[in-house]
C-alpha cells in the first residue's frame, strides 16, 4: 500500500509540475525527481537482502517526501497553485508518512530480536543452479532495451527519469561483472546491490507508464524481463549463500 500511495503521489506531484513557470523549472524538476526517490527506494527496500539496508532505503524515501512536501510548500508560496491543492497534495504525503514509519518501526523490532540472522531474509533454498554469463545476458538485454526506451521520453525528464533508470540498469551490469573471482561477502554485496538497482528500474517503469512516457507494450516486456533478472539474481545470492555454508561445515 505505501508503494501504490507513493506511486500516485508522485502521480500527482507531476501534475502540479505542469503548473509551475519555466523560470521556476528547478522547482518542478526537484518535485519530480524527490517525489520519484521516494517510489524508488520503497521498492529498492522492500526487495534488499538485507534488513538495515532496507531500513536505510526506507530512511532515504522519508527525507525523500520531506523535500517533495517542503518543494509544495515553495510553489504554494509562490501561488502556482492554491490552498486546496496544496492540503490535498500535502495530507497525500503525510499519510504516507506514516506508512514508511511504520515499515521502519517493523524492522528495527527485527533487529532488536537478540537472535536476529541478517542473512536470515533470504530464502536458503536454492532451486536450480544460475549460470551468471545468462544473468549477464538478460540483464545487457535489459539495459539496451532501457537506452532505447528512453530515446522518446520528454526532453525535460533529463535530469529525472532518463538519467535516473539509465543509472539504475547500467548499475546492474557494472555489479554483476564485480561477482565472478570475489570473495562471499562482495558477492553479496554485489548481487544486493543488482537487486536494488532491478528493483529502482521497475519503479521508474511504473512512473514511466504512468505519464505515458512508454506503452503498455514496451511496459510490459520491459517489466516482465526485469521481474525474471530480480527472481535470478536471488536465487544466485541463495546459491552462493548455500555453498558459502557447505564449504564453512566441511572445513569445521
Amino acid at each position: 500500500k505505501a508503494y501504490r500511495d507513493a506511486l500516485l503521489f508522485c502521480k500527482v506531484m507531476y501534475e502540479i509540475a505542469k503548473r509551475i513557470p519555466p523560470d521556476d523549472s528547478f522547482i518542478a524538476d526537484l518535485l519530480k525527481r524527490s517525489s520519484s526517490s521516494v517510489v524508488a527506494n520503497l521498492a529498492e527496500g522492500n526487495t534488499n537482502y538485507y534488513y538495515k539496508k532496507e531500513y536505510n532505503h526506507f530512511n532515504t524515501s522519508l527525507s525523500q517526501l520531506a523535500v517533495s512536501r517542503s518543494a509544495l510548500s515553495i510553489i504554494r508560496m509562490q501561488g502556482y497553485i492554491d490552498e486546496s491543492v496544496y492540503k490535498s497534495a500535502d495530507l497525500r504525503g503525510e499519510e504516507i508518512l506514516k506508512m514508511i514509519i511504520k515499515l521502519m518501526q517493523r524492522i528495527e523490532r527485527k533487529l532488536d530480536q537478540d537472535d536476529f540472522d541478517e542473512t536470515e531474509i533470504g530464502n536458503k533454498a536454492v532451486k536450480f543452479e544460475i549460470d551468471l554469463s545468462q544473468l549477464f545476458e538478460k540483464a545487457t538485454t535489459f539495459t539496451n532495451l532501457i537506452l532505447g526506451v528512453v530515446q522518446q521520453y520528454p526532453s525535460n525528464e533529463k535530469n529525472n527519469q532518463i538519467d535516473q533508470i539509465t543509472r539504475a540498469s547500467q548499475s546492474i551490469l557494472q555489479n554483476l561483472e564485480n561477482v565472478e573471482n570475489t570473495s562471499y561477502p562482495q558477492q553479496l554485496l554485489s548481487l544486493n546491490t543488482c537487486l536494488g538497482s532491478i528493483s529502482e528500474c521497475k519503479a521508474f517503469l511504473d512512473i514511466s507508464v504512468m505519464q505515458n512516457f512508454i506503452s503498455n507494450e514496451q511496459y510490459s516486456e520491459l517489466d516482465n524481463l526485469g521481474g525474471e533478472i530480480l527472481d535470478l539474481i536471488i536465487e544466485r545470492m541463495n546459491q552462493v549463500e548455500q555453498k558459502y555454508e557447505e564449504g564453512h561445515k566441511a572445513v569445521s
